[in-house]
C-alpha cells in the first residue's frame, strides 16, 4: 500500500483502534509495512492487549488481501502484446473466417 502514516492511523481510526495511532506515528508505520508487523512488533508499540492484537492482526490480512485482489484485477497492455494479438486475430481471419465467408 501506499499509505503514509497519516493514512495508517485514519485507518486505524475506521477499525476502532485509534487509540492506538500515535504509537504508529512515533514508529512511523506506513502502509507496505503493516504486513510486516509482528506479535513481538505490536507488544514493543504498546498494543499490550491480546484481544486488540488479533483485531489488528485480522484486519491487517483482510486489508492485505483486498489490496492483492485489487492488484490481480489490473490489466496491464503494452503495445507490443496489443499489436501481437491484432496480428494473430487478423491472420486467423484471413485464413480460416474469411474463407468460409466466401461461400
Amino acid at each position: 500500500s501506499e499509505w503514509e502514516t497519516k493514512e495508517v492511523c485514519e485507518w486505524l481510526e475506521s477499525i476502532g483502534l485509534g487509540h492506538h495511532t500515535q504509537e504508529f506515528r512515533r514508529n512511523e508505520i506506513v502502509g507496505r509495512q503493516l504486513h510486516r508487523l509482528t506479535e513481538e512488533h505490536l507488544v514493543a508499540m504498546g498494543v499490550g492487549l491480546i484481544g486488540q492484537r488479533l483485531v489488528l492482526r485480522h484486519e491487517i490480512s483482510r486489508l492485505h488481501s483486498e489490496m492483492s485482489d485489487t492488484l490481480d484485477e489490473t490489466v496491464v497492455w503494452s503495445a507490443s502484446a496489443v499489436k501481437s494479438y491484432h496480428g494473430a486475430c487478423d491472420y486467423f481471419y484471413k485464413r480460416k473466417i474469411r474463407p468460409c465467408l466466401r461461400k
